[in-house]
């Protein structure tokens, strides 16, 4: 009985020694763009006289929050003694994976790319369901699925002079587009002082203007923005998001304020204008107290003519208004006759060339 005791014990030193021999590293870049089967590029090194099968576990973890993504377990393999390259071994398929994430969505076939971002990738390995490589010699390491080019600024062109009240500023999306889950964007605005370039007016300066999740590839500095001053330098930029987490930026452009067009734009502001906008909340809703309404439009059409509708909440017209729509921003004010009472909610409605409805809705309290 006692050398049976002594066999086993030599026995698990044995295996316990031999296993201990091994070691791994990726045989990719840190910071690349990686389709799902390249995370297997990996090199396990066994230093020991002694085959072995074994089975390979990854652990892939948001670096952000740690939260755990993904997780795998290769078929059991032969790894012989020297370098094995894991990814050349058919002998690790089927590989079995398993989801923690809505971040891993769109990362399920073996030909997906890992989304952009942060992550940090641990391996073990482990033989009949048993780790060998505890969590203390566990291999681990940060990757980074970067862009291979950032957000790039289209309009305005650098140093460019903007007129106000047609004031478009417009971007090119990171590439490749398709790493990216929910992409949006912030657009940030910022004086630039004395002795500041761009970059720096950007890093150290209050923003005067910042606005988030953009979904399209422009936007327009609006009527009721703060107003620019003229004969100073602003900077910009676009910063991207996946998932609501800050993924690359652009880089910084300047422009000034054209003079005439910041003092028609302070006019115009003097004026209660509605914005017509796409997916506008029927909830969200404008008090109107006079008899009388201003509406704000962005065209990136050319000169058309669209009818402007108002409709009760019941959806039955009120009114139709027959106007020239021209590219850039336009201004509308019509007076509310007794056709509009006090107390009811209104929409003002208008279908662009897209058939998109732009709309916005008010309250009458007069």
């Amino acid at each position: 009985m006692m050398n049976r005791i002594i066999l086993a014990i030599v026995f698990c030193l044995c295996i316990h020694v031999a296993f201990a021999q091994f070691s791994m590293g990726i045989n990719y870049s840190n910071s690349s763009i990686l389709q799902k089967n390249q995370l297997w590029n990996i090199n396990l090194i066994n230093n020991s006289v002694v085959a072995q099968t074994v089975s390979i576990n990854m652990m892939l973890y948001s670096v952000e929050d740690n939260e755990l993504l993904m997780s795998a377990i290769t078929n059991p393999f032969v790894s012989k003694p020297g370098i094995t390259q894991v990814l050349l071994q058919n002998a690790i398929q089927p590989i079995d994976y398993t989801y923690y994430s809505a971040k891993m969505n769109n990362f399920r076939n073996i030909n997906s790319f890992l989304p952009i971002g942060k992550y940090r990738i641990c391996f073990s390995l482990s033989t009949n369901a048993e780790v060998i490589i505890s969590d203390k010699l566990e291999y681990c390491t940060d990757i980074m699925s970067d862009p291979l080019s950032p957000p790039i600024l289209n309009l305005p062109l650098d140093s460019a002079t903007v007129d106000l009240n047609n004031a478009l500023f417009s971007w090119l999306p990171p590439v490749p587009i398709f790493l990216f889950n929910h992409l949006m964007y912030d657009f940030v605005v910022t004086k630039i002082y004395d002795g500041q370039n761009a970059d720096i007016a950007l890093q150290e300066n209050t923003p005067i203007h910042f606005q988030k999740n953009i979904r399209e590839l422009s936007t327009v500095y609006g009527i009721m923005d703060k107003k620019l001053d003229t004969g100073v330098y602003y900077a910009w930029k676009i910063m991207a998001t996946s998932n609501n987490m800050y993924v690359c930026q652009s880089d910084a452009r300047v422009f000034k304020v054209d003079d005439h067009s910041a003092k028609l734009k302070n006019d115009v502001k003097s004026i209660f204008y509605l914005q017509l906008k796409k997916d506008h909340a029927a909830n969200n809703f404008y008090t109107v107290t006079e008899k009388k309404i201003g509406v704000s439009y962005y065209s990136f059409d050319q000169l058309n003519k669209k009818d402007i509708v108002i409709k009760d909440i019941k959806g039955e017209v009120i009114k139709v208004y027959s106007m020239d729509i021209k590219y850039g921003d336009n201004y509308f004010y019509f007076n509310l006759d007794n056709h509009f009472k006090t107390g009811n909610t209104y929409f003002i409605e208008l279908q662009d060339a897209q058939k998109n409805i732009q709309s916005v809705s008010f309250k009458i309290e007069f």
